[in-house]
């Protein structure tokens, strides 16, 4: 994490300039985007999060009081110099200039939930303490939480833009089912059975996408991302067969240290529930232990 954290300063450091960069260096924004969001939602596994360092900048991705109930608009079309500057997606909404369907598949507006998903789970805990004596905080955090899961119901309702690419693709299917997934456990913490629906969506999504995949393919991160998510909520011998099978085929071609130990953690996630009879166990729960 700490590469991209060097990445981020010095990203900001060229922010002053003028919005007409090179098609070179907005790609090279995208992929840092797309790869902090990513290790972001997974930093658990590494336990090389990001946090508040000592002269108050914010290392970690997190909702705080001042970001509550802010871009979550998906509706709404981003102006030049939001969509330039938005390095870490915290506004949803449409972007004519976006690269991220052209370098990975994925329209913007699902990596945007990802962030923002993962940013409400980050701070949610610190903002449930504040909200026990502030009713502003418990109001917005309620309605925040609430609209950002309208969102990820509604996505196909705004991705009709062709620059945004298709949203029946494979790869952005499984992205969105394990996302939703990824909400009902770190946000809700519902039983797992409930999500047993996104578990077989999700798989049958992401089966076709293993036949894409390359050695050292950047997209393996973001496949990897979707399987491990999906397979810490199999509930069934054969869903969790199905995703066992999905993080072997991905750790075949990944050059990710993030990936090692991730069909253990699944593993260590279905024993415990079952011998605690608890099926709101979540991953960072065992990645603690």
């Amino acid at each position: 994490m700490a590469y991209l954290i060097e990445a981020e300063r010095l990203i900001r450091r060229q922010s002053v300039l003028n919005l007409h960069q090179s098609f070179q260096y907005r790609a090279l924004l995208h992929m840092y985007t797309y790869f902090r969001i990513v290790m972001e939602s997974i930093c658990f596994v590494t336990g090389r999060c990001t946090r508040l360092i000592a002269n108050g900048s914010v290392e970690r991705f997190s909702v705080t009081e001042e970001t509550l109930e802010t871009g979550l608009d998906p509706t709404s079309e981003k102006t030049s110099d939001v969509g330039y500057h938005d390095i870490h997606l915290d506004v949803n909404g449409h972007w004519q200039e976006t690269l991220y369907t052209k370098i990975y598949g994925v329209p913007e507006t699902l990596l945007t939930l990802l962030s923002q998903t993962v940013k409400l789970a980050n701070g949610k805990q610190r903002l449930e303490t504040v909200a026990t004596s502030s009713k502003r905080v418990s109001d917005a955090l309620r309605r925040h939480t609430k609209k950002l899961e309208r969102n990820l119901w509604t996505l196909r309702l705004h991705e009709t833009s062709t620059d945004e690419g298709s949203s029946t693709s494979p790869l952005t299917l499984a992205v969105h089912q394990a996302l939703i997934l990824y909400f009902y456990r770190q946000v809700q913490r519902v039983d797992a059975m409930i999500l047993q629906d996104s578990v077989t969506k999700a798989l049958g999504h992401l089966e076709p996408c293993l036949d894409e995949l390359g050695r050292g393919d950047d997209l393996v991160l973001l496949v990897a991302w979707a399987a491990f998510v999906v397979a810490c909520e199999a509930a069934t011998d054969i869903l969790q067969a199905r995703a066992l099978a999905c993080l072997a085929r991905i750790e075949a071609c990944a050059a990710f240290f993030t990936i090692r130990r991730m069909p253990q953690i699944a593993r260590r996630v279905w024993e415990h529930r079952q011998q605690t009879d608890d099926w709101t166990i979540s991953w960072l729960d065992v990645a603690r232990d």
